[in-house]
Protein backbone atom coordinates (compact mmCIF):
# COMPACT_ATOMS: atom_id res chain seq x y z
CA UNK A 1 0.00 0.00 0.00
CA UNK A 2 1.48 3.11 -1.21
CA UNK A 3 0.48 6.49 1.11
CA UNK A 4 0.92 9.78 -0.19
CA UNK A 5 1.14 12.46 1.83
CA UNK A 6 1.43 16.38 1.14
CA UNK A 7 3.54 18.85 2.22
CA UNK A 8 0.92 19.47 5.33
CA UNK A 9 1.51 15.50 6.33
CA UNK A 10 -2.10 14.87 5.60
CA UNK A 11 -3.55 12.07 2.86
CA UNK A 12 -4.83 12.16 -0.20
CA UNK A 13 -8.69 11.75 -0.95
CA UNK A 14 -9.06 8.63 -2.66
CA UNK A 15 -12.43 9.83 -3.65
CA UNK A 16 -11.74 13.02 -5.22
CA UNK A 17 -12.00 12.11 -8.99
CA UNK A 18 -15.54 10.05 -8.50
CA UNK A 19 -18.43 12.57 -8.84
CA UNK A 20 -20.56 13.48 -5.97
CA UNK A 21 -23.90 12.67 -6.05
CA UNK A 22 -27.51 14.11 -4.80
CA UNK A 23 -28.97 12.44 -2.34
CA UNK A 24 -31.72 10.27 -3.31
CA UNK A 25 -35.36 11.06 -2.23
CA UNK A 26 -37.75 8.45 -0.59
CA UNK A 27 -38.72 6.05 -3.56
CA UNK A 28 -36.11 7.21 -6.06
CA UNK A 29 -34.41 4.77 -7.95
CA UNK A 30 -30.72 5.93 -8.49
CA UNK A 31 -29.83 6.29 -12.28
CA UNK A 32 -28.64 3.55 -14.43
CA UNK A 33 -30.33 0.76 -12.54
CA UNK A 34 -33.15 -1.91 -13.21
CA UNK A 35 -36.31 -1.80 -10.98
CA UNK A 36 -36.39 -4.97 -8.64
CA UNK A 37 -40.28 -6.85 -8.50
CA UNK A 38 -40.45 -8.14 -4.71
CA UNK A 39 -43.77 -11.02 -4.90
CA UNK A 40 -46.15 -11.07 -1.42
CA UNK A 41 -43.68 -13.68 0.00
CA UNK A 42 -40.26 -11.39 -0.48
CA UNK A 43 -38.82 -13.24 -3.20
CA UNK A 44 -37.57 -10.87 -6.08
CA UNK A 45 -39.22 -11.41 -8.87
CA UNK A 46 -37.66 -9.77 -11.02
CA UNK A 47 -33.74 -8.96 -11.20
CA UNK A 48 -31.22 -7.72 -13.77
CA UNK A 49 -29.47 -10.95 -13.80
CA UNK A 50 -32.33 -13.75 -13.57
CA UNK A 51 -35.78 -13.11 -15.43
CA UNK A 52 -39.39 -13.63 -14.58
CA UNK A 53 -39.60 -16.89 -15.86
CA UNK A 54 -36.69 -18.12 -13.76
CA UNK A 55 -37.38 -17.32 -10.65
CA UNK A 56 -41.10 -18.78 -11.39
CA UNK A 57 -39.66 -21.62 -11.94
CA UNK A 58 -37.31 -22.07 -8.89
CA UNK A 59 -40.24 -21.00 -7.14
CA UNK A 60 -42.42 -24.00 -8.38
CA UNK A 61 -39.16 -26.60 -7.89
CA UNK A 62 -38.94 -25.46 -4.90
CA UNK A 63 -42.39 -26.35 -3.87
CA UNK A 64 -41.85 -29.30 -5.39
CA UNK A 65 -38.72 -30.91 -4.22
CA UNK A 66 -40.29 -29.90 -0.76
CA UNK A 67 -43.81 -31.29 -0.74
CA UNK A 68 -42.21 -34.75 -1.72
CA UNK A 69 -39.62 -34.17 0.83
CA UNK A 70 -42.55 -33.85 3.67
CA UNK A 71 -44.67 -36.72 2.07
CA UNK A 72 -41.99 -38.83 2.18
CA UNK A 73 -41.31 -38.25 6.28
CA UNK A 74 -45.22 -38.73 6.84
CA UNK A 75 -45.23 -41.87 4.99
CA UNK A 76 -42.17 -43.51 6.75
CA UNK A 77 -43.45 -42.15 10.22
CA UNK A 78 -46.78 -43.94 9.39
CA UNK A 79 -48.71 -40.54 10.14
CA UNK A 80 -49.56 -40.16 6.52
CA UNK A 81 -51.82 -42.93 6.46
CA UNK A 82 -55.34 -42.33 7.28
CA UNK A 83 -57.36 -43.86 9.60
CA UNK A 84 -60.53 -45.34 8.30
CA UNK A 85 -63.62 -44.06 9.63
CA UNK A 86 -66.67 -46.18 10.30
CA UNK A 87 -70.03 -44.97 9.87
CA UNK A 88 -71.70 -44.31 12.63
CA UNK A 89 -74.79 -46.20 11.54
CA UNK A 90 -72.65 -49.75 10.97
CA UNK A 91 -70.89 -49.21 14.24
CA UNK A 92 -72.76 -51.43 17.14
CA UNK A 93 -74.01 -49.74 20.33
CA UNK A 94 -73.17 -51.60 23.16
CA UNK A 95 -73.75 -50.86 26.43
CA UNK A 96 -70.82 -52.06 28.76
CA UNK A 97 -71.97 -54.35 31.24
CA UNK A 98 -72.13 -53.18 34.88
CA UNK A 99 -69.75 -54.75 37.16
CA UNK A 100 -71.28 -56.97 39.99
CA UNK A 101 -70.04 -55.85 43.70
CA UNK A 102 -68.19 -58.33 45.48
CA UNK A 103 -70.44 -60.28 48.10
CA UNK A 104 -67.87 -60.58 51.42
CA UNK A 105 -67.65 -64.39 52.42
CA UNK A 106 -68.50 -65.20 55.57
CA UNK A 107 -65.55 -66.65 57.73
CA UNK A 108 -66.09 -70.24 58.32
CA UNK A 109 -66.65 -71.31 61.79
CA UNK A 110 -63.96 -73.35 62.99
CA UNK A 111 -65.46 -77.14 63.09
CA UNK A 112 -64.66 -78.63 66.35
CA UNK A 113 -62.63 -81.48 66.45
CA UNK A 114 -64.42 -84.77 67.01
CA UNK A 115 -64.04 -86.11 70.50
CA UNK A 116 -61.96 -89.30 69.51
CA UNK A 117 -59.80 -87.28 67.33
CA UNK A 118 -58.63 -85.23 70.32
CA UNK A 119 -54.78 -85.37 70.99
CA UNK A 120 -54.61 -83.87 74.67
CA UNK A 121 -50.38 -84.30 74.67
CA UNK A 122 -50.18 -83.48 71.63
CA UNK A 123 -48.08 -86.67 70.70
CA UNK A 124 -49.39 -87.67 67.26
CA UNK A 125 -51.90 -90.70 68.73
CA UNK A 126 -55.75 -89.45 69.92
CA UNK A 127 -56.76 -89.93 72.80
CA UNK A 128 -59.54 -92.00 71.65
CA UNK A 129 -56.55 -94.57 70.07
CA UNK A 130 -53.95 -93.75 73.53
CA UNK A 131 -57.09 -95.40 75.88
CA UNK A 132 -56.93 -98.17 73.80
CA UNK A 133 -53.91 -98.55 74.12
CA UNK A 134 -53.78 -98.22 77.20
CA UNK A 135 -50.90 -95.15 77.24
CA UNK A 136 -51.53 -91.85 79.20
CA UNK A 137 -53.10 -89.33 76.76
CA UNK A 138 -51.85 -86.45 78.39
CA UNK A 139 -48.26 -87.83 78.52
CA UNK A 140 -46.33 -88.03 75.31
CA UNK A 141 -44.18 -90.91 76.73
CA UNK A 142 -46.08 -92.79 78.77
CA UNK A 143 -43.25 -95.46 79.50
CA UNK A 144 -40.34 -92.85 80.47
CA UNK A 145 -38.46 -94.48 77.69
CA UNK A 146 -37.21 -91.22 75.46
CA UNK A 147 -39.69 -92.69 72.99
CA UNK A 148 -43.38 -90.82 72.21
CA UNK A 149 -46.04 -93.33 72.12
CA UNK A 150 -46.52 -92.53 68.51
CA UNK A 151 -43.06 -93.55 67.38
CA UNK A 152 -43.64 -96.81 69.57
CA UNK A 153 -46.50 -97.47 67.99
CA UNK A 154 -46.05 -96.42 64.40
CA UNK A 155 -42.71 -96.51 63.87
CA UNK A 156 -40.39 -98.99 65.81
CA UNK A 157 -43.41 -101.28 66.53
CA UNK A 158 -42.39 -101.51 70.14
CA UNK A 159 -44.07 -101.83 73.52
CA UNK A 160 -45.19 -97.83 74.80
CA UNK A 161 -45.66 -99.40 78.08
CA UNK A 162 -42.57 -101.24 78.54
CA UNK A 163 -39.02 -99.09 78.26
CA UNK A 164 -37.33 -101.92 77.45
CA UNK A 165 -39.29 -104.34 74.98
CA UNK A 166 -36.06 -106.37 73.78
CA UNK A 167 -35.34 -106.79 78.03
CA UNK A 168 -31.70 -106.24 77.35
CA UNK A 169 -31.43 -103.66 79.92
CA UNK A 170 -31.17 -100.75 77.59
CA UNK A 171 -34.01 -98.53 77.43
CA UNK A 172 -35.84 -97.99 73.87
CA UNK A 173 -34.97 -94.76 73.44
CA UNK A 174 -31.27 -95.12 73.99
CA UNK A 175 -31.27 -97.98 71.41
CA UNK A 176 -32.42 -96.24 68.99
CA UNK A 177 -30.51 -93.18 69.69
CA UNK A 178 -27.25 -95.15 69.16
CA UNK A 179 -28.85 -96.92 66.10
CA UNK A 180 -29.79 -100.56 67.53
CA UNK A 181 -33.06 -102.54 67.78
CA UNK A 182 -35.06 -101.77 70.53
CA UNK A 183 -37.04 -105.16 69.56
CA UNK A 184 -34.12 -107.02 69.56
CA UNK A 185 -30.55 -107.84 68.25
CA UNK A 186 -28.82 -105.75 66.05
CA UNK A 187 -28.42 -102.56 64.56
CA UNK A 188 -31.33 -101.06 62.97
CA UNK A 189 -32.25 -101.13 59.58
CA UNK A 190 -29.96 -104.34 59.57
CA UNK A 191 -31.93 -107.86 57.84
CA UNK A 192 -32.10 -110.41 60.85
CA UNK A 193 -30.56 -113.27 59.60
CA UNK A 194 -31.91 -116.86 60.74
CA UNK A 195 -29.85 -119.42 63.02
Amino acid sequence: MIFIFDDKDEPADIFADIPSEKPLAPGQMPTGTTPLAVGASGVILESAPFGKKRVVIGLVALLLVGGGAAAAFLTLSGKGEPTPVVPAATQPETQPEPIPEPQPQPEPEPTPAPADETDSDRDGLSDAQEVSLGTDPANVDSDDDGLSDREEVQTYQTDPLNPDTDGDTFKDGAEVKNLYDPKGDGRLGEIPTAR
